[in-house]
């Protein structure tokens, strides 16, 4: 049992099943500036800087066409993700009523993570929301600065991802690490989550058991 008083969470894969709407666009943007269309394990492989990032390496003199592409595509194939993941809801709303501070540390650019948080409704849950750098986003930089702005010790709060490299951005923080296998996109190896969870109802009974109403907190 511990006793969470913060969570921070990753985007993709993580609260909504966005990957593959992510690879679609990327897909159809180098189809569109008749470049070499990647794979599904391609586009996957070049996720660490934002949309920016990824555009200014791939194509340097284009990279702003491609972008206004890719943000128009990856708007165009959202339809296929219209809802968060089931249960993830009923946890930020858990969170929220208990006056868990939250928030997303991605590696989305700003542009699609804004138009995905706007899509699903789910704005307003997260006090703090980072998003990748065409440089690529530290994550463990970002945890740390926004537990100093909560004032919050590394072992009060919580990092979700899907992915090996949240993991051990969240080890790296002090946070404990927590694996969200729920979608079949995650590449989380066992050794790299202390915790994990392979359905979001195990997730929210978790943190229903591991948090308490916090003082001050919306009754």
């Amino acid at each position: 049992m511990m006793s969470i008083k913060g969570v921070l969470f990753d985007f993709d894969g993580t609260i909504a099943n966005t990957i593959p709407v992510c690879v679609l666009a990327f897909q159809d943007t180098f189809r569109a500036m008749n470049a070499h269309v990647p794979t599904d394990d391609e586009v996957v492989a070049m996720f660490g800087p934002s949309e920016e990032g990824i555009f200014q390496r791939a194509m340097p003199a284009h990279w702003e066409e491609a972008l206004q592409i890719f943000l128009k595509a990856y708007r165009k194939h959202h339809d296929a993700c219209p809802q968060p993941f089931a249960g993830i809801p009923q946890a930020l709303q858990l969170l929220q009523q208990r006056g868990i501070p939250m928030a997303l540390v991605t590696g989305k650019g700003p542009h699609s993570a804004a138009y995905s948080l706007d899509y699903l409704g789910i704005t307003h849950y997260f006090d703090v929301i980072e998003v990748g750098k065409p440089e690529g986003v530290v994550k463990m930089r970002a945890i740390e600065e926004i537990l100093q702005k909560w004032q919050l010790a590394p072992e009060d709060a919580i990092y979700v991802g899907d992915a090996d490299y949240d993991m051990l951005e969240a080890q790296a923080a002090g946070v404990l690490p927590v694996g969200a296998c729920w979608a079949t996109t995650h590449t989380i190896k066992p050794e790299n989550a202390q915790t994990s969870f392979t359905s979001t109802s195990d997730f929210l009974r978790w943190l229903e058991a591991n948090t308490a109403t916090q003082e001050g907190a919306k009754r």
